[in-house]
């Protein structure tokens, strides 16, 4: 699995699409980005951890 060579692309890609023409604009955009994968993968997380332990029966809080 190459998720974070697939991320990389795909921010590389926004950041031409976006018109970022100078380094700091293409560094401040790229760790924005990066930023959100990082706490988009924290929610799916969190969501994972919630429904496995609704199906077996423990709360989501509790240490794994």
């Amino acid at each position: 699995m190459h998720t974070s060579r697939d991320t990389d692309q795909a921010i590389s890609t926004l950041i031409e699409a976006a018109g970022m023409h100078t380094a700091r604009e293409q560094y401040l955009y790229r760790q924005s980005l990066l930023a959100l994968v990082r706490l988009a993968k924290a929610e799916q997380m969190n969501e994972v951890r919630a429904n496995v332990g609704m199906l077996i029966g423990t709360p989501a809080y509790a240490a794994p």
